[in-house]
């Protein structure tokens, strides 16, 4: 007997070799099917196919019986703790060594650094929450410039992996660092106190004093920042951004040549800057701020061999949440102690939900916690009629909740998915 189908709208398709690869963004599957089967996913007339065919395509996604968002909503909505780990960021201070002109936190407070007395809290606030089964501690540095205060840096560390050792489990740790100050000798300390991690940022191809982070020097030799990663690569895993700008558009090409050259060809991605200064309106041109069209061009122009493959996958994979704000997994201190959800939040106490200095700490009752209860992407009908939808989850929520946005900031859309997809296809290994 045939089963009565509806073809998912998460279907994307790439034509190879005897038919077609399909991928499904509700469960994530790829799958190589024939041109009959491509061409009845793809018609408008009603899905009707015997098992077990029928069951195999609604197991995998491409097929669905009654409701395909449900499950999503409910995967949003459950917003359950993943497993059995802390996630915390710890800014020490927004101080910084370099002066970017489109720094998101150029307006903050930037003299204050971290006291004793709050780094005691931070790690009170910590101990509190290694019950219910948590043991591990993942663990963020972020700043400002978070090794402009090592001493902050590897003290708190050290109790943290003790807590963390203490309850059966390890410490997880990763840090957002501009790179200079990056050397040998800092991260082989940072290693012993559990760093695995290192993001550092990139916005040109050369160098220029304290603004602008290149990969090379005046003489065209590898700068200190690049230097130093390079060097880091033998302890810790480096991920190196490009922030992409107005101003370093005609620097891309070379610098996507000059980390394949000194060995970050695999571990590098892109990331538009977003103008937070413009005007609440929307109608305020930005100086530095490229369009998302033009990101799309020149995001696709990044993945320029197959070593970029395994980034695709990362991209692609189904999420419950966009981030861990949403999903009750991340929690974000900052220098004052001040507790928020948010990387976003961290420069402005009025997004915080308390502090850990607070006596009693009990923040589910506040203005800020019930605005970040209430959201969902799903009451933007733009997102809820969105192909990418369980891929994207609605993109950076914080622009939502606290900014006057024009629309959802979308990190992914339908057509960057379809160029993954190809560029996936384009790498089959028939052999």
């Amino acid at each position: 007997m045939a089963a009565s189908l509806k073809t998912s709208r998460f279907n994307y398709y790439a034509r190879v070799q005897d038919g077609f690869l399909a991928f499904n963004a509700r469960t994530g599957t790829f799958a190589l099917v024939s041109e009959k089967i491509h061409n009845r996913l793809t018609s408008s007339q009603p899905l009707r196919m015997r098992e077990p065919l029928a069951g195999k395509l609604e197991s995998m996604g491409f097929a669905y019986r009654n409701d395909e968002v449900g499950p999503i909503q409910r995967r949003f909505f459950e917003r359950k703790p993943q497993g059995d780990s802390l996630y915390i960021t710890i800014l020490p201070s927004l101080q910084c060594n370099y002066s970017c002109n489109y720094c998101y936190q150029d307006q903050a407070d930037k003299k204050h650094i971290m006291t004793i007395e709050t780094q005691q809290g931070v790690l009170r606030y910590v101990h509190k929450h290694m019950t219910g089964g948590i043991k591990n501690i993942k663990c963020t540095w972020y700043g400002g410039e978070p090794l402009l205060f090592k001493d902050i840096v590897l003290r708190v560390s050290d109790e943290l992996n003790a807590m963390a050792i203490a309850a059966g489990g390890k410490l997880n740790m990763s840090i957002i660092t501009n790179g200079s100050l990056l050397s040998s000798d800092t991260v082989k300390a940072l290693v012993l106190k559990g760093l695995e991690h290192a993001q550092v940022s990139f916005d040109a191809l050369l160098s220029d004093g304290n603004r602008k982070r290149g990969l090379l020097d005046s003489s065209g030799k590898p700068s200190a920042i690049l230097q130093n990663c390079m060097a880091a690569r033998e302890f810790v895993e480096i991920k190196a951004r490009v922030n992409v700008t107005r101003t370093n558009l005609s620097e891309l090409h070379r610098m996507y040549e000059v980390l394949e050259e000194y060995g970050l060809g695999d571990c590098y991605h892109i990331a538009r800057v977003i103008d937070y200064r413009k005007s609440e309106t929307c109608t305020k041109e930005s100086t530095f701020e490229v369009s998302e069209l033009e990101f799309i061009d020149l995001f696709k122009l990044s993945f320029r061999s197959p070593k970029s493959i395994h980034r695709i996958f990362e991209m692609l994979t189904p999420r419950s949440q966009f981030c861990g704000a949403t999903g009750g997994r991340s929690l974000v201190i900052d220098p004052h102690g001040n507790v928020s959800y948010c990387w976003h939040s961290s420069a402005t106490p009025l997004e915080a939900v308390g502090n850990v200095n607070d006596s009693v700490q009990k923040w589910d009752d506040s203005e800020v916690y019930q605005k970040w209860s209430d959201y969902s992407p799903f009451k933007s009908s733009r997102c809820t009629h969105c192909a990418a939808l369980p891929v994207c989850m609605g993109g950076c929520p914080h622009h939502r909740i606290f900014e006057n946005v024009c629309k959802p900031q979308c990190m992914i859309d339908e057509q960057i998915i379809q160029f993954y997809v190809n560029k996936i296809a384009e790498n089959l290994n028939y052999s």
